[in-house]
């Protein structure tokens, strides 16, 4: 059990992001899933993949997420100095365990188990029932092309229609730096990897390390057991057992071959059902729904004052009504690049170009302009047949109102509830978990 650090570094900085301050509070606020990714994300970029990068607000000194357990409470993240923080800075923590060392320690000297060696073998024997198979090699070196060394794999699989898996079975606690760097890769080598599980019925509470793997098989559990062995001579192929995870449940198992499984671009993993991308992007969704109801129905320019106040009180803060033209615009350019025709809910006009002209002229948007720029900024314009949403008036006018007239910053409550009303544009990390599981919306440019 770890015990609680003498010190914890309180604030983080986001690189990428404007307003990219992150509190360890932020954290622990978090949903599960979404720490978990965030974490395997800044893994992955400190791997030399694809990712996320934060550093200590005081020092400037990388750090990752660490996972803290206090007696009988629920594992707790944290933000913690990777090696080689300066020893002077207010939250340095100390130096860290390094890999080596907690591998001899877990293993006790030993590498591998006499129980991981009989089911690599069974792995293998069972990817080999298939008459597509080529190769069926166990813990056999894989020649790299792609990357300076290669690697050993539990079971490398190989048809011949060339298609190829990895098989890294996952018996004991592994350590994230290791997992990150065999998931990197094996995306190098454009090879998907599959973690195979065993007797995770045993799990009272299922490891840090066993959900650092799921997470990445977007909290799908691959199970090699009884069951799936018997399936396996049945369909002659290779057949797991995967569980849908939610938080330390298993779900109900289904028996599913490879060939059932979708394989995803980049850095992510093999899976059966996508058990984290709905809710991640539902949230976003519910929280825009009210107001696009709204805007569907409000008389713009003659609006209501109580139905304004109505509508604002949907917000997690404060902010002048006035702000509802700034919202309404914001949706505009989105629901312009999305539907990939003109939409208008700000004003009258026919389009969102002369809405931004007239709102820019008349003032209406002057305070905003810094924040109409950055979201245009951020849209994607490279959409096939949509309609501009930018021109060199609305540019120009933009850099006016920026000069004469005092902006909101990052600071001010009507940037936060951006961030909150359209994370995908606002919120840096919100971004990178949308683009690293391979759901950020095509109205959003990758940055």
């Amino acid at each position: 059990m770890d015990r609680e650090p003498q010190r914890t570094i309180k604030e983080v900085l986001i690189k990428g992001e404007r307003g990219n301050l992150l509190h360890v509070d932020d954290l622990h606020a978090m949903p599960p899933d979404k720490w978990r990714l965030l974490r395997t994300s800044i893994s992955n970029q400190h791997q030399g993949g694809d990712g996320i990068t934060m550093v200590c607000k005081k020092c400037g000194h990388p750090v990752y997420i660490r996972v803290y357990s206090y007696f009988n409470c629920a594992p707790l993240p944290g933000f913690a100095h990777y090696d080689g923080s300066p020893v002077n800075c207010p939250w340095y923590q100390g130096k860290n365990r390094t890999l080596d060392s907690l591998k001899a320690e877990q293993y006790n000297g030993q590498q591998e188990s006499p129980e991981h060696i009989l089911l690599c073998n069974k792995i293998g024997e069972l990817a080999g029932l298939d008459k597509r198979c080529i190769r069926n090699d166990v813990n056999k070196y894989h020649k790299p092309t792609n990357n300076p060394h290669g690697r050993t794999p539990d079971v490398f699989i190989e048809w011949k229609e060339g298609g190829k898996f990895a098989i890294e079975l996952q018996l004991s606690n592994t350590f994230e730096a290791e997992i990150s760097g065999r998931c990197i890769y094996y995306s190098k080598e454009k090879i998907p990897l599959i973690w195979v599980l065993h007797d995770v019925h045993e799990y009272k509470t299922i490891p840090q390390s066993i959900k650092d793997v799921i997470i990445r098989h977007r909290n799908n559990a691959f199970v090699i057991d009884r069951d799936s062995i018997k399936e396996s001579y049945k369909q002659n192929t290779l057949v797991l057992k995967c569980y849908m995870v939610t938080g330390d449940s298993f779900e109900s198992p289904e028996l599913v071959n490879l060939d059932a499984l979708t394989i995803p671009g980049g850095e992510m993993l093999p899976f059966y059902r996508d058990h984290i991308s709905p809710t991640l992007r539902r949230k976003a969704y519910d929280r825009r729904k009210p107001f696009f109801d709204f805007f569907c129905n409000w008389e713009k320019r003659d609006a209501r004052r109580e139905d304004i106040k109505f509508i604002l009180k949907l917000l997690p803060e404060e902010v002048p009504e006035e702000f509802i033209f700034m919202i309404a615009a914001a949706f505009s350019i989105v629901a312009t690049v999305a539907e990939r025709k003109d939409v208008n809910y700000a004003s009258n006009d026919p389009n969102v170009r002369a809405m931004l002209n007239s709102y820019f002229n008349g003032y209406r948007l002057a305070r905003y302009a810094d924040m109409i720029e950055f979201i245009l900024g951020r849209i994607n314009h490279a959409v096939p047949s949509v309609p501009n949403v930018t021109t060199e008036a609305i540019n120009r006018n933009i850099k006016k109102r920026k000069v004469d007239t005092k902006q909101v910053g990052i600071e001010d409550p009507e940037w936060r509830i951006m961030k909150w009303l359209i994370p995908e544009l606002f919120n840096e990390i919100d971004r990178e978990l949308l683009r690293y599981i391979d759901q950020l919306p095509s109205w959003v440019k990758v940055l």
